[in-house]
């Protein structure tokens, strides 16, 4: 019997459906918004997949001819990315463990050089080929620098930590941060961290809770400055309710 938790989730009967799913989660639960969506087909025409992860790299293998094909490995290779998270996982659908999935690609295009693409975040979008069950499994995000607006983590902060006068000045210098992944953005250089001559030198966490992002997890410097910030909640959430 599937679980009631997913009953009130995105669900579509075709695979063209990942398309305006993957454009609404990421509206919702990522720093850039999809702008492109490739369904993906394999050579062999097929549309099924069976899905593993490791770290931010996607290995998708057919299930009509057996191919396999590695996905967001940035300067990684496969076996590299499976050694650093320690396992492989092996995506089976949150609501009816089926683990047969369509698949497509989301682009958020966050940066150009002229007219091409220079930056992009992409998501791997998966539709259950049994219950239709949508989410997004996996996602990789360039290792650069964007802008960052604080205004409204300022509002946030003088609402709900008055006893901080400090932070909200602090967090208006968070103009500009680098996204390690999409749950966390650092501000500061976290090279040897809390090591002697380091920049990050971490002195203490502090929460809050915003009512359409969730909790935040900020890390404070010795010397004040904001480190970085963990969206929370993001960590879980790979469905979107309707």
């Amino acid at each position: 019997m599937q679980s009631a938790k997913y009953e009130n989730c995105w669900r579509t009967d075709d695979p063209a459906g990942i398309d305006p799913f993957l454009r609404a989660f990421s509206r919702i639960h990522r720093p850039f918004e999809v702008t492109d969506v490739q369904t993906h087909i394999c050579p062999c025409s097929s549309q099924v997949f069976n899905v593993d992860l490791a770290q931010s790299a996607s290995r998708l293998t057919c299930i009509g001819c057996e191919r396999t094909e590695i996905m967001f490995l940035g300067d990684s290779s496969w076996a590299e990315c499976v050694e650093e998270s320690g396992d492989i996982d092996d995506i089976a659908c949150d609501g009816c463990l089926h683990r047969e999935f369509n698949v497509a690609i989301g682009t958020a295009g966050v940066g150009h050089i002229g007219s091409s693409l220079e930056f992009a975040w992409m998501h791997l979008g998966v539709r259950c080929c049994k219950c239709g069950l949508l989410s997004c499994v996996n996602d990789d995000c360039p290792a650069t620098a964007f802008s960052f607006d604080p205004t409204w983590l300022i509002e946030l902060a003088s609402q709900d930590r008055p006893d901080l006068a400090w932070l909200p000045d602090q967090l208006a210098r968070c103009t500009y941060g680098t996204w390690t992944n999409a749950c966390y953005v650092k501000f500061v250089d976290s090279t040897n961290a809390n090591q002697p001559g380091a920049e990050w030198q971490y002195r203490e966490s502090v929460e809050l809770f915003h009512p359409q992002r969730g909790a935040l997890h900020l890390d404070i410097l010795k010397d004040g400055r904001v480190g970085g910030i963990e969206f929370y909640d993001r960590l879980f959430i790979r469905q979107l309710l309707r």
